[in-house]
């Protein structure tokens, strides 16, 4: 990885590829154990202390190798995979690929690729995964918390959009539509797509306008 390595040429980047095949490959037979390594190794990354701009960079190019390595091997996750794994594996990465949705501030010239990637890793991982996904984040969910504590953030969320995170909501909100196919599931996921949709201001007004265009034809 370049924030072991440093700046890379086209040698290790050559190498680097050939790694991530490798592991890609390995994973579709050690699937658990690939995805326990790369995480372990992305929550260390995540962790480490960087001082300058080469070392910032570094450290963006980093996270996006892991971050795409696990997207690719999620995405050919074995049909067969014990269902003690899948809970272990959504415990253990969820956290780490949360950390790039809620900790990139704008203004960081790095923070819309880093967002996407983790984006599509998480994906990824409700693809096979959406029991345990939908489970963790049903529970710990702190989006209450973060409106009430720090009502001025949610404030500018509205004054502001943030297009990466909206953009964020909106695919979870339409893979969760998705799988949400009978009554039943309906009825235990639209807590959950209400405050999609609320991290979305520019759905939100639209729906808004649309509502009152409604009222006034009907008047």
């Amino acid at each position: 990885l370049p924030i072991k390595t440093g700046q890379q040429n086209t040698h290790t980047k050559v190498s680097t590829e050939h790694n991530k095949e490798c592991l890609i490959n390995i994973s579709k037979y050690k699937f658990s154990l690939v995805i326990s390594g790369l995480t372990t190794i992305l929550k260390n990354v995540n962790n480490m202390r960087i001082f300058g701009e080469a070392a910032e960079k570094n450290l963006y190019l980093s996270q996006l190798i892991i971050l795409d390595t696990l997207e690719k091997c999620l995405a050919g996750q074995p049909k067969d995979t014990m269902r003690l794994d899948e809970t272990m594996l959504v415990k253990q990465l969820l956290p780490e690929i949360c950390h790039f949705l809620h900790t990139c501030r704008e203004g960081n010239q790095h923070a819309a690729e880093l967002r996407n990637s983790a984006s599509g890793v998480l994906f990824s991982l409700s693809c096979n995964n959406f029991n345990a996904v939908f489970s963790r984040i049903s529970t710990r969910l702190a989006f209450w918390n973060w409106v009430e504590n720090y009502p001025d953030e949610f404030t500018k969320l509205y004054q502001i959009p943030q297009t990466d995170m909206a953009e964020c909501a909106e695919k979870l909100f339409n893979l969760v539509d998705g799988f949400a196919e009978s009554t039943k599931r309906k009825a235990a996921v639209w807590p959950l797509q209400i405050i999609l949709l609320i991290l979305c201001p520019e759905i939100i007004q639209d729906i808004s306008k649309d509502v009152v265009d409604e009222n006034n034809m009907n008047k």
